[in-house]
């Protein structure tokens, strides 16, 4: 019987042109009978044939049509009774496209065939392949224990019923299986019942009957298709076979349309041909013991060498055949025993294989002359495929042929044939293999594990190109652009694969706008990624400060974790303030923190795995994170199972090591990853810090080398992501040599689903890649060999994966025979290399362990060609590496390896011991796993020979001997692979290794880019003149390098790099001369301004105002502005302004006080400032400033130079000075303070006035110089007393003033006279303030004026200041609202009620006191006044004033005082005192 697959595909042709033959007759009857014959005569009695087709209304036809059916359904039924392997019987598949022909078409069934039948019919066969995969060789589990029970539990409930429950043993399994078995019996007899009504034959045929328009055509010519990720449009005129174009044969092409246009037309019409079926009439070219490859001869002199191969269907889950085209050749260049190994590597040893890839002829339709292409289920193999041998082949064959091998194939599109046919430089998607594409597909979380070499990157990438082409095409279930964003830890990885999405979207989403991305392998320019920040707009470039502030067009975004810190903390410094700290990294633990750690702490343990345990485990861990304090305690720690740490028996030792890496951490004010993460993570949690980034969100995350990153940062990544079903992680554990790097998949994804179960996904799926597309089989056996010596040891350390393996085969890795204990062979051919100045090829690379070893090997040999470390060489691929030394130079001891190497009891009692050995074996995975094409190994230590014999015993290695059986190393490279080779050692930071692949390649101005690079890079941990004269040098190397570009996008930045070595050692007009001579004007004057030479800046500013950016030119003026100003240089800062006006303008907005005055004075607006000094109080200093230009008139104090006289005149300056000496004077010793009070202020005040000869008006001069004798006190009554009576009429205030200190002093005993005068006027004096505290005044303005000078008191609009130490400032209590250091403020009603109340107080108790002090005058005395001529006093007479004093004195000083002691009011008690001690007053009182 033929494949299935033929059988299928012919079977589905015949079935389609009959259907059209029925649709073209109006009879149906007769077609129906012709339907039937026709299904006899194929001999689709036979069920196995018959329910193939795939097509639902095709089937349905037949089962109406076929005499047979009930045979057919008998059969069926019999499939379905109660097998777990249910789901893949033919059976199972008819049921479910019967059920898909009437959920399309529900007027064909009754209540009886339920349209939910399709859905239940979907989810049994998700139930029965669980089912069928469940063992239960040991004891049935409790329900509920164990995460994979509960997924299961759930997802069997789903898909059945509420009752279901999980079965625990075989036999409720088969019980299970048995209820799902009738269900589906019952839903075949219902449809076989729907469809053999005998009116329903008719109705179904009817339905064919469609207008031509309507009709698919190729749908209805094509069996099947080949699914296209990306390319769905076919070139018109070809056929249903898919071409698959390799990179040699678009080369080709290119080269045929370029320069034979004749031949490269006769390509395009084989190619035709061949898409149309015609295949292998020219000839099998090798096929004997693989796969037949073909040969075509479209023209003379040209062949077309192809192959059938398996590429996915457009049916899911199914492979169909395709062309692959190897290339277009001269018959000269094809090699028969070349394509008879390629035959047989493709093929495999795998005969089923091998006939998928073949041509059968039962696939032939005669009429057409020829071939269908086949379609199949996908292949499943129970063990790897063995690859043959390749035989002994030259070293040119090997290289010929694992290149024809290890070609990846792009469909033949219409847009590839336009970018052939216009020379456009386009990259397209290529061919995924099925187990790639699964998962590019898969539509939910995905982690993704596999070896080096295994294309998780491109998996990556393709996905992410599928979701964007999804969304352009419409078929993208959310309308919104989605958000993706790659994510790793190496910024070259990250740039590359920018670069390359921004090449395969410029071939299949032209509706994508391109990025502008630096071309990675364009090597006619060389900037360091850090330097390209600020040059070409790469990834980060572009990018805003803050995550937040992200948006649709910056995505996809390839970014590195780092640089994503970075935004996230540029929110989270915006809302909680900043706390970025300098980051410690591997370099910095080394060199700062473990050479100060105590030598006894260090004994037996290696930094990298100590500083490992620190992030990764102690810090970094699950356990960790779920503490209090984020760090892992003592007691914790200890208690760790070893799946968690290795340091078992030294964890006491090392976490003393991380205690005092703690505390020096402290002291040095720096940070780690693990603090930086757990401070991001719970910045996040917090709803308020977190919001900015939680608000973002992005819509798909991918991870790439995740290994590199702590367990911790999946925290991160997954709390800005919109959706925890959207995450793809991809990496290797085997490849965890970074120092720092402790991650492992399995504890990931636990930790993910522990910390987010509510947001995580059940549908997350683990997919391992072991096919190798980099290396040959020969390399990865080795190679896998150290990944299970890792598992077997160390499973805690790395996952557990398939064996790799290879899709060619090659030689195996040679071990260098030597002399015994010595390289002598190896040295003496090394040591010739360098003295003939032979050097390996660009493509060739020596790998030693450290950097010790490095600088070993190079005082040994010198420059061989590219040497570097296991470290180092992370990420880099060569074609033959050679391992010098490796095991001699391994940190762990022989006795270490043996255990290891023969599986002794030794490591199973102290595992511990041997971390580091873990270490240095994924080191050596790392070094095999460089080489695609030879690997060599150069070691004579015992441990050295201990791995040689373990690799020869299981056949994995040669031993060859080096100039016998190996001729030489050295493999010559051209101009262009010597240049590609220095941009990839320069974009690895490796200078030095650049700049000699630059020197063979001929770019000497490359050459000498990469030697300034290297001279910058050994610069920074130098120290004192080294360190300078080494900036100086490279200073001097990119200044050339700069004048030596044409291109001014290149000038630019090598001028940039120049001027900042100049920097780091001072000498910044180098640097700006630099800058200016390529005219970069601002970044010239930033430099300067960075520098604090701010005059030099502004002057710059000044000369090129429209050549420096506005920012820029906008931060050097605002700061110089302020400089100025703070430093009074007012004659530089009015350059920076149009007008004074201006400049006042932004001094005032700013609350410059005193810088404005200053320039105010300087720009010669004397009375506007002194009125600003007055305004804040500051009268002194407006009086001293006004004096100032009294003296010198024509100059400013502050700027000597500058001549400046003054806007106003003297007059009004004369007035201003008066004004403003009074108003301190009155403020400074207002009533009822003492004379000293501001004496120091107010004797400069008057000192000055005495010097300065002011013209002011005798009033002003009056009140000045009542301030000078208030100052002399009771020396200068009598003058007070005299200016008093001048100012009783003109100024009351004063006169107040003048009275309270005149008064104070009391007359001669005996002068009767004086006293009545005396008396008198303390009358007045009195009865004013007596007048004052009943507050009738308040509301006049004047009054109120005269009140505040008289008292010192201040009013403003609401309030009245009362400052302190004045006469209103007694009384006030402490817990006013308003009150202040300098004094209180008051609302008007508080104030007049306070007013009153101080002030009349103050009246009685100083009737008091004059009471007191009048009793102690003889004329004052009872004894004397009974004495007088006239001792009789009537109250008529006490009330008159009578005659003059001289006539009756006793009479009138009674009276006087009287009057006085009655101005404190009737309970005044100074005035009761008066009436006990005089009687006669009595009278008076009563009247």
């Amino acid at each position: 019987m033929p494949p299935l697959s033929t059988s299928r595909d012919f079977q589905h042709c015949v079935c389609q042109d009959l259907l059209l033959n029925i649709s073209a007759h109006e009879d149906m009857r007769p077609c129906l009978k012709e339907v039937d014959a026709c299904l006899v005569r194929l001999g689709w009695d036979t069920p196995s044939h018959m329910w193939v087709v795939d097509d639902p209304t095709v089937l349905a036809i037949v089962i109406a049509a076929s005499r047979n059916a009930d045979l057919h359904r008998d059969i069926l039924l019999a499939q379905l009774d109660s097998q777990v392997k249910l789901a893949s019987t033919t059976a199972y598949r008819a049921v479910q496209q019967l059920c898909a022909f009437f959920l399309d078409h529900p007027e064909y069934m009754n209540t009886r065939a339920a349209a939910g039948n399709s859905d239940s019919v979907k989810g049994f066969k998700h139930a029965l392949d669980v089912l069928g995969s469940m063992e239960f060789r040991a004891p049935p589990r409790k329900a509920g224990k164990g995460k994979n029970v509960q997924v299961e539990d759930t997802l069997l409930t789903q898909v059945f019923m509420e009752s279901t429950c999980v079965p625990e043993t075989a036999a409720e399994r088969d019980v299970l299986v048995q209820r799902i078995s009738k269900t589906l019996q019952e839903i075949l007899e219902v449809c076989f019942i729907e469809l053999r009504v005998a009116e329903r034959k008719e109705d179904l045929i009817e339905m064919l009957h469609l207008p031509a328009s309507r009709r698919a055509p190729d749908e209805l010519t094509r069996p099947d298709r080949p699914a296209h990720l990306f390319d769905t449009d076919d070139i018109e005129g070809f056929g249903i076979w898919q071409i698959l174009i390799s990179q040699r044969a678009e080369r080709n092409l290119r080269k045929l349309r370029k320069k034979e246009r004749v031949l490269f037309d006769r390509a395009y019409e084989k190619l035709q041909q061949l898409s149309h079926g015609h295949l292998g009439d020219q000839g099998i070219l090798s096929g004997v013991d693989g796969i037949p490859i073909y040969i075509a001869k479209p023209a003379h002199g040209l062949r077309i060498v192809y192959h059938i191969y398996c590429v996915p269907s457009s049916r899911k889950g199914e492979e169909i055949q395709a062309i692959r085209i190897f290339g277009f050749y001269e018959p000269k260049q094809i090699k028969l025993h070349i394509w008879n190994t390629v035959s047989c590597q493709l093929g495999k040893n795998d005969e089923e294989f091998i006939q998928r890839c073949s041509l059968h002829p039962s696939n032939y339709v005669i009429g057409e002359a020829s071939y269908i292409p086949a379609t199949f289920e996908p292949q499943t193999r129970s063990s790897p495929a063995v690859l043959p041998p390749v035989g002994n082949q030259s070293p040119g064959d090997l290289d010929e042929l694992h290149g024809t091998i290890h070609q990846k194939y792009t469909h033949f599109s219409k847009k590839f044939l336009d970018a052939i046919i216009g020379d456009i430089a386009i990259t397209f998607p290529f061919q995924l293999y099925m187990e790639e594409r699964r998962v590019v597909e898969y539509p939910h979380t995905s982690y993704v594990i596999g070896r080096s070499g295994s294309g998780k990157t491109t998996i990556i990438l393709l996905k992410i190109l599928l979701v964007e082409r999804n969304y352009w095409n419409g078929t993208s279930p959310s309308k919104r652009r989605p958000r993706q964003m790659f994510v790793t830890k190496s910024h070259l990885l990250a740039n590359r694969v920018e670069h390359q999405f921004y090449n395969y979207a410029s071939a299949t989403l032209p509706d994508l706008a391109s990025r502008p991305t630096q071309d990675v392998d364009d090597f006619t320019n060389l900037l360091d990624y850090d330097d390209n920040q600020a040059t070409f707009g790469l990834s980060k470039n572009n990018l805003p400060l803050k995550f937040s502030e992200l948006e649709d067009h910056h995505f996809p975004l390839f970014i590195t974790f780092d640089d994503l810190c970075n935004l996230i903390e540029g929110d989270l410094t915006s809302v909680i303030g900043s706390r970025k700290k300098p980051l410690v990294n591997w370099s910095t633990f080394q060199q700062h923190y473990w050479s100060h750690m105590p030598e006894p702490l260090k004994k037996g343990v290696d930094p990298t795995a100590v500083y490992s345990e620190f992030l990764g485990v102690i810090k970094g861990s699950e356990e960790a994170y779920n503490s209090q304090i984020k760090v892992l305690d003592l007691s914790t720690y200890e208690a760790l199972g070893e799946q968690h740490s290795s340091f078992i028996g030294k964890r006491t030792q090392i976490y003393s090591l991380f205690e005092k890496y703690s505390k020096l951490k402290q002291e040095r004010q720096e940070e780690d990853i693990a603090d930086r993460t757990i401070h991001i993570v719970q910045s996040l949690m917090d709803e308020e810090a977190g919001k900015p980034c939680t608000d973002n969100k992005v819509d798909w995350i991918y991870v790439d080398e995740a290994q590199d990153n702590l367990l911790l940062d999946s925290l991160i990544l997954h709390a800005i992501c919109s959706n925890g079903d959207h995450m793809i992680w991809a990496g290797d554990t085997a490849q965890t040599i970074a120092a720092g790097s402790s991650f492992k998949f399995d504890e990931l994804k636990a930790f993910l689903y522990r910390t987010n179960e509510k947001t995580m996904s059940l549908k997350a799926h683990t997919f391992h890649l072991s096919t190798n597309f980099r290396s040959h089989a020969g390399i990865i056996n080795c190679a896998q060999s150290v990944i299970d010596l890792i598992v077997e040891f160390w499973p805690n350390s790395i996952d557990k994966l398939t064996p790799e393996v290879g899709v060619v085969s090659g030689p195996r890795p040679v071990w260098l025979k030597t002399r015994e204990g010595s390289n002598e062979h190896v040295d003496n051919y090394l040591e010739k290399m360098s003295t003939q100045s032979i050097e390996f090829g660009a493509e060739q690379c020596i790998l030693v362990h450290n950097e010790k070893a490095l600088q070993s090997f190079q005082q040994k040999f010198g420059q061989l060609g590219i040497v570097l470390t296991l470290l180092d060489s992370k990420g880099l691929e060569f074609n033959d590496v050679l391992l010098y030394n490796f095991f001699q130079d391994s940190h762990s001891d022989e006795t270490k390896w043996r255990h290891v190497l023969t599986n002794t009891q030794s490591f199973h009692s102290n595992p511990s011991e041997y971390v580091g050995l873990c270490q240095e074996l994924k080191l050596l995975y790392v070094a095999i796993t460089r080489a695609r094409k030879n690997f060599w190994i150069a070691d004579t230590s015992p441990v050295g020979d201990m791995i040689k014999q373990f690799w020869l015993s299981q056949g994995l290695i040669q031993e060859l001997t080096l100039g016998v059986e190996i001729l030489s190393f050295g493999r010559s490279s051209n101009r262009e692979e010597w240049a590609l080779r220095g941009k990839a050692m320069f974009d690895a930071k490796k200078y030095e290794d650049a700049a000699r692949c630059y020197q063979h390649a001929g770019y000497t101005h490359l050459e000498e880019i990469a030697w300034a690079y290297k001279l910058r890079q050994d610069a920074w941990p130098m120290t004192g003149s080294r360190k300078s004269k080494t900036f100086i040098q490279a200073a001097e190397a990119f200044h050339r390098s700069a004048h030596h570009q044409s291109n001014e996008k290149y000038r630019l930045p090598f001028a940039r790099l120049a001027a900042d070595c100049f920097l780091q050692v001072g000498l910044v007009q180098k640097a700006v001369d630099t800058m200016l001579a390529v005219k970069e004007y601002t970044q010239a004057a930033m430099t300067l301004y960075e520098a604090g030479k701010i005059d030099e800046s502004v002057a710059l500013v000044r000369r090129y105002p429209n050549e420096i950016e506005p920012a820029a030119r906008e931060t050097i003026t605002t700061s110089a502005k302020e400089k100025y100003f703070r430093e009074l240089a007012f004659s530089k800062a009015r350059q920076l302004f149009e007008t004074t006006k201006d400049a006042v303008g932004y001094l005032k907005e700013r609350k410059f006080d005193l810088e404005t005055i200053g320039f105010l004075e300087w720009a010669g607006e004397v009375s506007t400032a002194a009125k600003l000094h007055t305004i804040k109080g500051r009268f002194a200093d407006a009086i001293k400033l006004l004096s100032r230009h009294a003296r010198h008139p024509c100059r400013s104090n502050h700027d000597p130079e500058i001549p400046t006289k003054s806007k106003h005149p003297a007059k009004e300056i004369t007035r201003y000075v008066g004004e403003y000496t009074l108003e301190l004077l009155w403020r400074s010793q207002p009533f009822g303070v003492a004379a000293t009070r501001h004496g120091a202020l107010v004797n400069e005040v008057l000192t000055t006035m005495a010097e300065i000869k002011w013209p002011f008006t005798p009033e002003v001069q009056k009140q000045i110089e009542m301030f000078k004798y208030l100052r002399n006190g009771l020396d200068s009554v009598d003058s007070l007393q005299k200016l008093g009576e001048g100012f009783q009429t003109t100024c009351w205030y004063a006169y107040m003033r003048c009275l309270s200190v005149a008064l104070r002093q009391f007359p001669d005993d005996k002068n009767i006279h004086q006293i009545h005068s005396y008396l008198s006027r303390y009358r007045d004096f009195i009865n004013s303030l007596a007048e004052m505290s009943k507050g009738d005044g308040f509301g006049q303005s004047t009054l109120t004026e005269n009140l505040a000078r008289l008292f010192g008191f201040r009013e403003t609009e609401n309030k009245v200041w009362i400052p302190a130490g004045t006469f209103f400032s007694e009384g006030l209590s402490d817990d006013s609202k308003y009150q202040g250091e300098n004094g209180t403020a008051l609302s008007r009603h508080e104030f007049t009620v306070h007013f009153r109340r101080v002030l009349s107080q103050w009246l009685v108790n100083e009737l008091k006191s004059h009471s007191v002090r009048c009793q102690k005058l003889p004329q004052m005395s009872p004894h004397f006044l009974l004495q007088s001529p006239d001792c009789r006093f009537s109250p008529r007479s006490l009330s008159s004033r009578g005659p003059p004093v001289k006539q009756n004195p006793q009479r009138h000083i009674l009276s006087l005082q009287f009057e006085i002691l009655t101005l404190g009011g009737p309970d005044c008690e100074a005035l009761v005192q008066c009436v006990l001690t005089y009687p006669a007053l009595r009278c008076r009182v009563l009247t």
